[in-house]
């Protein structure tokens, strides 16, 4: 995910991007991000247009950047990395012990 992508969300800024990496997908499907398609600059103005008239849907977007940006953070993902360790090996520690 580009530095600039992440530093926006943490700033609950919402995104306009365009379509690609999974982190974008990821973020729109949380309400933090609208994608158009790559290149297709007409889309991006009017994603541009309509957030400009829709100042309920900035605030939201902007509350889902912010908290989608807490999931970004290293604590974050060595939790969940912690929490899958956990996941895998206690099954695995619970049948040697049978």
């Amino acid at each position: 995910m580009a530095a600039h992508f992440a530093a926006g969300l943490a700033r609950g800024m919402p995104i306009i991007a365009y379509s690609g990496p999974s982190a974008y997908a990821r973020a729109a499907e949380k309400g933090a991000a609208m994608l158009v398609p790559k290149g297709d600059i007409d889309h991006l103005a009017d994603a541009m247009l309509k957030l400009h008239s829709d100042r309920a849907r900035v605030a939201a977007m902007a509350r889902s950047a912010a908290e989608y940006a807490r999931e970004l953070t290293l604590d974050a993902m060595h939790r969940r990395r912690a929490q899958l360790a956990r996941d895998v090996l206690n099954p695995a520690l619970a049948g040697a012990m049978r």
